[in-house]
């Protein structure tokens, strides 16, 4: 595998677990939405004939939301492990040229890095 290859890996990994964050982040959100449509929801009244089927509906909801952002954290683990071996072959194969960088902390304060400039990684990793 040429070093060119793991690096273009590493950016769609990271793409890629970035997406996953938002879609996990997404799902916990309409896993509270549903939830606090069904607290409300129950302070209806009950004798409505479509109550039970709207209320069922609801906690499938919940429970199906659930269960994908469970499976999107799986997902999520499982690409991160193969970034991480991605990143011990980049490590690896990489002829580091290290350079000598000061990036902006805040507005009165400065870091000096020293950063790999083929495959970015730090010094100190």
């Amino acid at each position: 595998m040429s070093l060119d290859y793991l690096l273009k890996l590493k950016n769609k990994y990271n793409l890629i677990l970035f997406s996953m964050s938002e879609i996990i982040d997404n799902y916990e959100e309409m896993i509270i939405l549903a939830a606090e449509e069904y607290e409300s929801f129950n302070k209806f009244d009950k004798t409505d004939e479509l109550y039970e089927i709207k209320k069922e509906l609801l906690i499938n909801d919940v429970s199906n939301f659930s269960e994908i952002k469970k499976m999107y954290n799986l997902y999520k683990e499982n690409t991160l492990y193969h970034k991480e071996k991605i990143n011990e072959n980049i490590k690896l194969r990489c002829n580091h040229n290290f350079i000598e960088d000061t990036i902006d902390i805040d507005p009165d304060k400065c870091k000096v890095i020293n950063y790999c400039e083929y495959c970015g990684i730090t010094k100190d990793a």
